[in-house]
Parts: C-alpha cells; structure tokens; sequence
C-alpha cells in the first residue's frame, strides 16, 4: 500500500517549516535575512528535509528555529496538529500501534491522559519493567468507572501520575480519593 505524503505548514512557522502526514518535517525554500553589524543582506534557501532527534523516552523530535529562537518538538504531535481533527481539545497524542516512532497520521490519535496511560498493553510493561518484590502490594485503582490492577504502588505511581505518598494515604483512609482517583487493596 503506496501512501500520498501531503505536506501542511506547521503551527505558529507558516511559511518556514512543514510537516507530512507521514511524519517528516522539511523547511521550506525561502529567502532568509541575515544581518551582520549594520548590514543586512537576503540569502535564498533550499528545501530541506530535517534529521529527527531519538529522544530517550522513545520518541523522535524536530530542532525548530524561528527568530533566532530553539523550541524543540515531538513530531506526534506536530502531525496531529495539523492532520487530526480536535473537537474536544483533547490533550494527549496517542499511538495506535504502541511504537512511538510510527507517526503516520493514520496511527495517530488525541485522547485523554487516563486513555493513553492505560491504552494497550502499557500496564503490564510498567507492571513488568518496574522492580516490585514478590510480596509488594497488589492494589487496584479506579476512575471514571475504570478499573485497573496494579502489581504495586510504585507501577501504579507511573500510570496515574500520582506521587507514593497520596496513593498511601488513599489505602490508609486518610484521603477518599486524589484527582478522581480511588485505590483498594485487591485481595
């Protein structure tokens, strides 16, 4: 399967970088003013497509340079900006396949926080990757009428973004919940 590759300006440098829907990113052909002292002179650039970053998380990001300035930027996310329709102004990009360097438009999607934390099989990578004893504590959590096992309190501390200690004080009594957030000890 052959797909189109569509390119659409990037939000906020119309007119200096673009993206495609199969997640590449190109400056575009333009003429640049540079300065030097009093003097200032137009320079004609090429088209040229930009070299993505492996960031240690797994994704890939894109150096953007606008006035002088540096931002650096997921490309999930610049696809998803200009390719994927966000009525709901949902805040996360999730990937749809689970590899997190496939950002073809089509594998992309705007979710909730919960949903991309809890999407696929992402617990039970957390569950197996973090080191938790035999007997650490099994507890389930719960929000919005979703519940999810968690093999400890620290696995549960990655996929919530709750700190240890307001986990234990919701299985102590000492809160009822934080952040929609219930946790039960699973017998």
């Amino acid at each position: 399967m052959y797909l189109k590759e569509i390119w659409k300006d990037i939000k906020n440098y119309e007119g200096i970088y673009q993206v495609s829907n199969l997640g590449r990113v190109k400056s575009v052909a333009r003429k640049v003013k540079y300065s030097r002292g009093s003097h200032s002179y137009y320079q004609y650039q090429q088209e040229r497509f930009l070299s993505a970053n492996h960031k240690s998380n797994g994704y890939l990001e894109y150096s953007l340079y606008k006035d002088s300035k540096r931002t650096h930027k997921y490309i999930h996310r610049l696809v998803a900006d200009a390719f994927i329709d966000n009525p709901n102004n949902l805040p996360v990009v999730n990937h749809k396949d689970e590899n997190k360097e496939n950002n073809l438009a089509d594998n992309l999607e705007w979710c909730t926080i919960l949903y991309n934390n809890t999407y696929g099989t992402r617990i039970d990578k957390i569950a197996k990757n973090t080191n938790y004893r035999k007997n650490s504590r099994k507890i389930i959590g719960e929000k919005n009428n979703i519940r999810i096992v968690f093999y400890s309190i620290g696995a549960a501390t990655k996929i919530t973004n709750l700190s240890r200690s307001s986990i234990q004080s919701i299985l102590y009594g000492r809160r009822k919940n934080m952040k929609g957030w219930y946790f039960y000890d699973a017998k």
